[in-house]
């Protein structure tokens, strides 16, 4: 029984996120953007308190939603910085500065290669 459940551990471990998007080259802007935005409308819709005037659009908490929405979807690791202090106040500069961010990530990842 331990080794079983040993095996199915270490396979779990081993397992990548999937990337449907990882056998091309171009950037897919539009996945990007409305996983994005979906994940900011479902931590906002899963608030148990409206937000005060004075909060941020995006904050912390959905900004770790979003973050590890990104992550898991497209297999890309964003760096700390992707998340400022204070938040976000719109959600389109969120959604901007995330998808600039993940822009810079995917040509890194997936570089563009030349067909002769």
């Amino acid at each position: 029984m331990l080794e079983t459940y040993c095996l199915f551990f270490r396979h779990m471990l081993c397992l990548e996120p999937k990337n449907r998007h990882a056998g091309s080259s171009m950037f897919p802007t539009q996945a990007f953007e409305d996983a994005i935005r979906d994940e900011i409308t479902a931590a906002i819709n899963d608030r148990p308190v409206p937000k005060a005037a004075w909060e941020p659009a995006v904050d912390s908490l959905v900004m770790i939603r979003v973050v590890l929405r990104v992550e898991e979807e497209f297999a890309l690791n964003l760096p700390d910085d992707v998340m400022p202090a204070g938040g976000f106040d719109s959600v389109e500069h969120c959604v901007a500065t995330l998808v600039e961010t993940c822009r810079k990530l995917w040509g890194a990842h997936y570089p563009v290669s030349e067909e002769v």
